[in-house]
Protein backbone atom coordinates (compact mmCIF):
# COMPACT_ATOMS: atom_id res chain seq x y z
CA UNK A 1 0.00 0.00 0.00
CA UNK A 2 1.64 2.83 -0.94
CA UNK A 3 1.13 6.56 0.17
CA UNK A 4 1.16 5.91 3.84
CA UNK A 5 3.37 4.42 6.45
CA UNK A 6 1.78 1.64 8.07
CA UNK A 7 3.16 0.21 11.55
CA UNK A 8 4.58 -2.60 9.42
CA UNK A 9 6.54 -0.14 7.41
CA UNK A 10 7.72 1.73 10.54
CA UNK A 11 8.76 -1.38 12.10
CA UNK A 12 10.78 -2.26 9.38
CA UNK A 13 12.31 1.33 8.90
CA UNK A 14 13.17 1.67 12.70
CA UNK A 15 15.06 -2.23 12.58
CA UNK A 16 16.57 -1.12 9.10
CA UNK A 17 18.21 2.04 11.21
CA UNK A 18 19.08 0.16 13.98
CA UNK A 19 20.50 -2.42 11.95
CA UNK A 20 22.30 0.41 9.86
CA UNK A 21 23.70 1.70 13.52
CA UNK A 22 24.78 -1.63 15.01
CA UNK A 23 26.90 -2.72 11.73
CA UNK A 24 28.04 0.76 11.13
CA UNK A 25 30.97 0.47 13.27
CA UNK A 26 32.55 -3.06 12.44
CA UNK A 27 32.08 -1.65 8.61
CA UNK A 28 33.74 1.66 9.15
CA UNK A 29 36.55 -0.59 11.04
CA UNK A 30 36.48 -2.71 7.84
CA UNK A 31 36.63 0.71 5.43
CA UNK A 32 39.76 2.02 7.47
CA UNK A 33 41.82 -0.92 7.50
CA UNK A 34 41.35 -1.27 3.50
CA UNK A 35 41.85 2.29 2.71
CA UNK A 36 45.10 2.22 4.95
CA UNK A 37 46.39 -1.20 3.15
CA UNK A 38 45.56 1.00 -0.08
CA UNK A 39 47.01 3.71 0.69
CA UNK A 40 50.01 2.41 1.91
CA UNK A 41 50.87 1.15 -2.12
CA UNK A 42 49.47 3.16 -3.98
CA UNK A 43 48.79 3.38 -7.45
CA UNK A 44 46.96 5.60 -10.13
CA UNK A 45 43.40 4.89 -9.29
CA UNK A 46 44.13 4.81 -5.54
CA UNK A 47 42.38 7.58 -4.55
CA UNK A 48 39.04 6.93 -6.75
CA UNK A 49 38.95 3.38 -5.42
CA UNK A 50 39.02 4.91 -1.37
CA UNK A 51 36.76 7.77 -2.24
CA UNK A 52 34.12 4.84 -3.93
CA UNK A 53 34.73 2.52 -0.56
CA UNK A 54 34.57 5.40 1.99
CA UNK A 55 31.13 6.47 0.32
CA UNK A 56 29.53 3.18 1.15
CA UNK A 57 28.12 3.65 4.62
CA UNK A 58 26.55 6.94 3.06
CA UNK A 59 25.08 4.62 0.28
CA UNK A 60 23.79 2.63 2.94
CA UNK A 61 21.33 5.20 4.97
CA UNK A 62 20.47 6.91 1.54
CA UNK A 63 18.72 3.45 0.55
CA UNK A 64 17.07 3.52 3.99
CA UNK A 65 15.80 6.78 3.62
CA UNK A 66 15.01 6.52 0.12
CA UNK A 67 13.04 3.55 0.60
CA UNK A 68 11.77 5.05 3.51
CA UNK A 69 10.32 7.77 1.53
CA UNK A 70 9.10 5.75 -1.18
CA UNK A 71 6.13 4.05 1.23
CA UNK A 72 5.61 7.58 2.92
CA UNK A 73 5.06 9.77 -0.56
CA UNK A 74 1.27 9.22 -1.74
CA UNK A 75 0.57 8.13 -5.33
CA UNK A 76 -2.01 8.25 -7.96
CA UNK A 77 -3.58 4.75 -7.99
CA UNK A 78 -2.15 1.87 -10.55
CA UNK A 79 0.56 4.67 -11.77
CA UNK A 80 3.94 3.58 -10.14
Amino acid sequence: MKGQMTVVNVVGFVLALLLYLAFSTPINDIVNTTVNGLNAAPNSYTALTVALIQMILFFFLLMIIISGLNYAVPRREGAY
